[in-house]
This record gives structure tokens, C-alpha cells and sequence, in this order.
């Protein structure tokens, strides 16, 4: 699929459900929620990614994540908690459409299948294949948002590639994606003296990648 015009950028989008969770007022320091199964690198959080909390007796609203670990997420400064102990079914969730990582100049990707040789010796001179599971890859080049992006490394995380993004789609301007959980492996560094961060990445597929056009609100 090719769109021209379109506005596109690397979005990740999380929804995190727990009854682990605590919350902190840790005045004057930043206040925090930790999980204490620790699962919080696993949930598509990333650091920067504003969130919606929901579930909780005194907390629900929206803060903005400022530090993460397995087992804590330190909020900005400004985001005020008040203390609550965990036991609530708690859910922490981004944007429906996601939080911007990167505004892509081009991604690049094979949406395809392995194959394993079956070749034996009555099929001489030619070779012979099975083909077998179905894989993705994504080179991803752009211009960078986020100042944070080490925690990255080796999760995998729930991304949407945007060819044309809009938070309010409609038949006439759609949102048009690929959407799919893919493991981040690799980041360069590297910082221009004379011209616009640029970075890239590489993502290995995990599962499914799949279009999408959206062309109703996001629900």
C-alpha cells in the first residue's frame, strides 16, 4: 500500500490490568505506583507515555510516566497520588491509538514466511522447500521524540506503523496502519552535529502483523 499526503509516525499502545499494584504519595519526591509482581516492563508501558488509570478507590485519572522499572513507575512532577494499598483491579492504559515514539521519514519490512530445505538427492539439480511459520521484520528510520530510549532494548512492544495518522478518524480521513507486537533489537547511536536527530531501529515481528484502516472513532 502506498498513501501520499498522509501524516505517519511509530506509535506503541498499552493496556496493563492488575490487583498488584500500590500506590505512593511520596511528597516532596515524585510519587509512584509499583507493582509488586513486577511485571511492568512486560506491559507496553514506556517512559514518557502519558496514561489513564482506572479501577481505583482515590486515583483514578491521568498522569504521565517519568521513570520505569519491572517494579515501579515514577510519575512527573507534577502528577499528584494518594496513598492506597494494592488489591483493586487497577487498569493502566496509554492512548487507544498510542503514544508517539518516532515521526518515520520510512519504515521499511518484509511481512513473509520461513522455509526449511527438504531438498534429497532425487531431486538433483534443483532444490526443494517447505515452507513453515509466518514472520515480520521492520528497519525503521526517523526523527526522534523521545529523549529516553535504552529501556527499549529487547521488549517487546505493542506497535502501530502509521502511513496516515489522525486521532479522529473518518471515512473521508482515515487512520491507516500496520499493527503487531514486535521485540526491539537494535537502536544506534549517534547524534548529527549539523543537522536533525535522526535514529532508526530494528523490530523482529512477534506473531501477527496486521493493515488496518480506521475510519470511525477510536474506541
Amino acid at each position: 500500500m502506498k498513501v501520499i499526503g498522509g501524516l505517519g509516525g511509530i506509535y506503541v499502545y498499552a493496556s496493563f490490568a492488575s490487583s498488584t499494584l500500590t500506590f505512593a504519595d511520596n511528597d516532596p519526591s515524585a510519587d509512584t505506583i509499583t507493582d509488586s509482581a513486577g511485571l511492568l516492563l512486560t506491559s507496553g508501558l514506556v517512559v514518557g507515555m502519558p496514561i489513564t488509570v482506572s479501577g481505583t478507590d482515590s486515583n483514578d485519572g491521568s498522569y504521565t510516566i517519568a521513570e520505569l522499572t519491572a517494579t515501579v513507575i515514577t510519575l512527573a512532577a507534577a502528577d499528584e497520588l494518594a496513598a492506597e494499598a494494592e488489591g483493586d483491579a487497577v487498569t493502566i492504559a496509554s492512548a487507544v491509538y498510542g503514544y508517539q515514539l518516532l515521526g518515520f521519514k520510512n519504515w521499511s519490512g518484509t511481512n513473509g514466511i520461513d522455509k526449511v530445505d527438504a531438498s534429497c538427492y532425487e531431486d538433483y539439480p534443483y532444490k526443494t522447500h517447505i515452507t513453515t511459520l509466518k514472520d515480520w521484520t521492520a528497519t525503521i528510520d526517523g526523527y526522534w521524540l523521545s529523549t529516553e530510549r535504552s529501556s527499549w532494548l529487547g521488549r517487546t512492544l505493542a506497535l502501530r506503523l502509521y502511513h496516515r495518522f489522525t486521532a479522529s478518524p473518518t471515512a473521508t480521513a482515515p487512520a491507516i496502519y500496520w499493527s503487531g507486537d514486535g521485540i526491539i533489537e537494535g537502536i544506534p547511536e549517534g547524534v548529527p552535529y549539523d543537522a536533525l536527530i535522526t535514529e532508526s531501529f530494528t523490530v523482529q515481528g512477534n506473531g501477527l502483523l496486521t493493515e488496518a484502516v480506521k475510519t470511525d472513532a477510536w474506541s
